[in-house]
């Protein structure tokens, strides 16, 4: 009994594997994953460029109350407006803190995570090359730049930028939970959250909150302190509070111990992939901002939603035939003939 047991939990995650391996292998082949890649790109670009931008207009050590609710509103509304247009394409990450526990909490797969990195860094590096040609030489400054202010140490700086990170990246999954009804914007609540940290965060480590907008600056000076501070930060932050929500906070998960749970989480992918292969789900259905991805079953493969109803087809029909038999069995036989 304990090895039949055993069988049949080696061949589940024989199969969960496979399935990841075959999720992977049919987005990398369509062209809503690569869309996704490149609006995270163009996207970076432009919230590196928005943010660094408002900080050249203003001294670094002499910032008032006004040069702080400036930059502070410049990175939140770049934001919203960011999320709007490109949410709905990619999942509005622009950000490695967020794609990480998107990653880790199986939102979006490994091979996702690592391009949306990579083009998200490619991104906010591209925004900073492009702000440094269009800017004067006098007004380049460290070109938006983060760094600790006087008196600030590397440990408090590191505790802040983790704070604002956590905060940040928790309003976002709270706030693009796919079971949670709400009237409000998500753009809206992910942007003012933005404009919180930088209100806070402003004066003394110039609120990174995203490595790749800390990056790009650095990357085309050439200027590499603190660096480490600002990614480890940021990332670890970004994942503590992803995990929290996801396994402590999420009130709608529902947790998965038995045959029966299993088999109805299977019907329900059933129905999503029905409607993926046939193409009949709305665009607005198709990409959920955070994950990138179609709905909780999201990606599921086009192969494997097929397989999926062929056996479930089959299963139907024996279920028919056994019915049929069995009654026949059970009836007298002058009615049988």
């Amino acid at each position: 009994m304990q090895n039949n047991h055993l069988s049949e939990s080696d061949d589940s995650e024989r199969d969960r594997r496979r399935g990841y391996l075959s999720r992977m292998d049919t987005e990398v082949r369509s062209i809503e994953f690569w869309r996704a890649v490149i609006s995270e790109c163009i996207a970076t670009f432009f919230y590196t460029f928005f943010v660094c931008f408002s900080t050249l207009w203003t001294k670094e050590e002499d910032r008032d109350d006004c040069s702080v609710l400036y930059i502070s509103l410049a990175a939140g509304l770049c934001m919203m407006m960011l999320l709007q247009c490109f949410g709905h394409v990619s999942g509005g990450h622009f950000n490695p803190a967020v794609t990480l526990p998107m990653v880790c909490t199986g939102k979006i797969t490994i091979l996702r995570g690592i391009c949306y990195i990579i083009s998200q860094c490619g991104g906010a590096i591209a925004g900073a090359a492009a702000l440094y040609g269009i800017t004067p030489a006098d007004r380049r400054g460290q070109l938006g730049m983060n760094g600790l202010a006087e008196g600030i140490g590397r440990a408090q700086g590191f505790g802040l930028e983790l704070m604002l990170t956590f905060i940040t990246v928790f309003t976002l999954f709270a706030t693009v939970a796919p079971e949670r009804k709400m009237a409000g914007s998500p753009a809206l609540a992910i942007g003012l959250s933005v404009t919180a940290a930088h209100l806070v965060g402003v004066r003394m480590t110039g609120c990174a909150i995203n490595p790749a907008r800390c990056l790009g600056p650095a990357f085309i000076m050439n200027k590499w302190n603190l660096q480490w501070l600002y990614w480890a930060a940021a990332m670890a932050g970004g994942l503590i509070s992803g995990l929290l929500y996801e396994y402590i906070f999420d009130p709608y998960k529902k947790p998965c111990n038995n045959a029966k749970s299993r088999t109805n989480i299977k019907m329900d992918q059933l129905d999503t992939s029905s409607a993926i292969c046939n193409g009949s789900r709305r665009r607005k259905e198709y990409t959920r901002v955070g994950t990138g991805c179609s709905t909780n079953d999201d990606l599921i493969p086009e192969t494997w939603c097929r397989s999926l109803v062929r056996e479930t087809s089959s299963a139907t029909q024996l279920t028919r035939a056994t019915s049929i038999v069995s009654g026949k069995m059970n009836m007298p036989t002058s009615e049988i003939r």
